[in-house]
């Protein structure tokens, strides 16, 4: 049996955190992957969106 895991953001990004995603999803464990940021502006989030939507798509995860 397939074990799924749902990944949730920290409440802070960092530059780090990329890597870290991307390290993370590499071992294809990942099925969904949340966002959740709360007091961020809209035109950095939307920044952090489409980093992540990058890493998520190339590994096959779902962004939520």
């Amino acid at each position: 049996m397939k074990k799924i895991i749902y990944l949730i953001s920290p409440n802070k990004i960092n530059d780090h955190f990329y890597l870290n995603l991307e390290k993370v999803l590499s071992f294809k464990n990942v099925k969904f992957f949340q966002l959740r940021l709360k007091n961020i502006s809209q035109k950095k989030l939307i920044n952090i969106c489409k980093k992540v939507r990058k890493i998520t798509t190339k590994h096959k995860v779902k962004f939520i």
